[in-house]
């Protein structure tokens, strides 16, 4: 397939020529440039963005999907992920274009293409993990919230919690979020107690001060991403096998 816009990736990983390879999905896409005397370079493209003409909207666009990509990627990889970096936006012509601010509210899909693909779930071994959980976002309103929030501010108490409060919206339980993570209720009650806490973690609280007492433990975030993290990945995978949500585009 013909990508009319790129963008080169700015980011050196030890993974990404692995990631690269194996990396065919039906949203996104990691080009490779191969080089006989020097090594291979990499582009990020989507067929999203082929039937677009105005360089601000391709921009907005691709932030919107590559926030999706680097939620999922932090669902997988935890806080050893780093997004990668993008140049410059070219497009087929090799000509750079201009950006003026991002909105990375816009709608990430291309409704020509969700039209054409109406209905047809991907194999669940055809694509990437980070792929079909994109792909379930065209369809699923607390997927894409989930990836979302995690792909535009990282890993925080604060997008943990909203994570968590995703998952709740789901109808999952704490109960329910503890065994997906292998943990115990009294941990979830824990992640709660600190992330709600500026007596515990100071500015990075979800809240100011509101006269509760300082827990008398706390959790560390690592420790909270080892429970929000795992349990997203179950309550994502369980969308799907309970048939939780159908495939009307929202």
């Amino acid at each position: 397939m013909d990508f009319r816009w790129r963008y080169p990736i700015l980011s050196s990983y030890s993974w990404l020529d692995s990631f690269a390879q194996d990396h065919y999905d039906l949203d996104i896409d990691i080009l490779i440039e191969f080089h006989d005397d020097a090594p291979s370079q990499y582009e990020w493209s989507s067929r999203h963005l082929n039937d677009l003409d105005c360089p601000q909207e391709v921009t907005n666009r691709a932030a919107a999907l590559k926030a999706l990509m680097d939620g999922g990627l932090f669902i997988i990889r935890g806080m050893s992920y780093s997004p990668m970096r993008f140049g410059q936006l070219i497009d087929e012509n090799e000509l750079a274009r201009p950006i003026q601010e991002v909105d990375v509210l816009v709608e990430p899909f291309s409704a020509t293409i969700i039209k054409e693909e109406f209905n047809k779930l991907p194999s669940q071994t055809s694509f990437s993990l980070v792929g079909r959980y994109i792909y379930q976002s065209r369809y699923d309103s607390l997927t894409r919230g989930i990836l979302s929030f995690l792909g535009v501010n990282g890993i925080s108490w604060v997008s943990l919690f909203a994570v968590k409060d995703y998952m709740r919206t789901g109808n999952w339980t704490e109960e329910q979020i503890a065994h997906a993570a292998g943990r115990s209720k009294s941990d979830v009650e824990l992640f709660n107690h600190t992330a709600n806490s500026p007596l515990a973690i100071g500015p990075f609280a979800r809240h100011g001060d509101k006269g509760r007492l300082r827990p008398k433990e706390k959790m560390t975030l690592v420790d909270a991403s080892r429970i929000i993290l795992p349990a997203a990945q179950g309550f994502i995978i369980d969308r799907v096998r309970s048939k939780t949500f159908d495939l009307t585009p929202y």
